[in-house]
């Protein structure tokens, strides 16, 4: 009887430990959530951020997920004719394009990089609305353009500050969370975005469905409106904290 109760004493002693180490790991993760969505509501920054990572994605969605088909059905394309091979597939067009973006990102970043300190909110904020008001300008003129070489300078001109907005802002989200959260409080934001997408990406498409795909890449250009009103108001704010804190240190 001793042989047979032995194993199963050991057996129980580790299932309750297992179960006992998991209810741990539990109560710290929803330690940590909270902890994270705490900090979020009582900084005034981060809730900024979260608000605009809620657009920033309803936005992403439901502007790329259309924007190769308008170029495709609502746009007149030229024809590419090479000696010897013949006309081009369209598909050569997106290639080119997209050469074109990456070339043009990676000499965005570095004026980024070297003229823009991210340490200082008013100038990040002020960078953001220069940003994405060009977002929103290249957005509307890509969804009404018929010509190729509109669509396609419009189109660059998006996917440009939109691809230079974004390591700007996780940039700024950084300096504001401390490390113990800071996997959750990131966690919480993708979450947002994706939340954002969701609801971007339905109404999109419910609008391009009914009314066109113009009509939907213009709705999806509009999402980033609330945008300019958030970080303008940002940079105000941050302004007039150094202004307060420059006439305090003056005798």
């Amino acid at each position: 009887m001793l042989r047979l109760s032995a194993p199963n004493a050991y057996y129980l002693r580790t299932a309750q430990a297992q179960t006992g180490s998991v209810r741990r790991q539990l109560q710290a993760a929803l330690v940590t959530l909270r902890a994270g969505a705490e900090l979020v509501r009582t900084t005034p920054v981060l809730l900024l951020l979260f608000t605009a990572q809620l657009f920033v994605g309803a936005f992403l969605e439901g502007f790329f997920r259309i924007q190769r088909a308008h170029l495709l059905t609502n746009v007149s394309r030229p024809r590419l004719v090479l000696p010897g091979i013949g006309a081009l597939d369209v598909i050569v067009w997106f290639g080119v394009l997209d050469g074109l973006n990456s070339l043009l990102t990676l000499i965005g970043a570095e004026i980024v990089r070297r003229s823009v300190d991210l340490t200082r909110p008013v100038m990040v904020a002020r960078l953001l609305v220069g940003c994405y008001t060009l977002v929103l300008v290249g957005g509307l003129c890509f969804a009404l353009a018929g010509a190729f070489a509109v669509a396609a300078g419009a189109l660059l001109i998006v996917q440009l500050f939109q691809q230079l907005a974004q390591p700007v802002t996780a940039a700024w989200l950084n300096q504001h969370i401390a490390s113990d959260v800071r996997a959750t409080v990131l966690s919480l934001s993708s979450q947002v975005s994706a939340a954002g997408q969701l609801g971007g990406g339905l109404g999109v498409g419910v609008v391009s469905n009914r009314y066109g795909m113009r009509a939907g890449l213009m709705l999806a250009t509009l999402f980033v409106t609330p945008l300019l009103a958030l970080y303008a108001g940002s940079a105000v704010s941050s302004q007039r904290a150094v202004a307060s804190r420059v006439s305090i240190s003056e005798p």
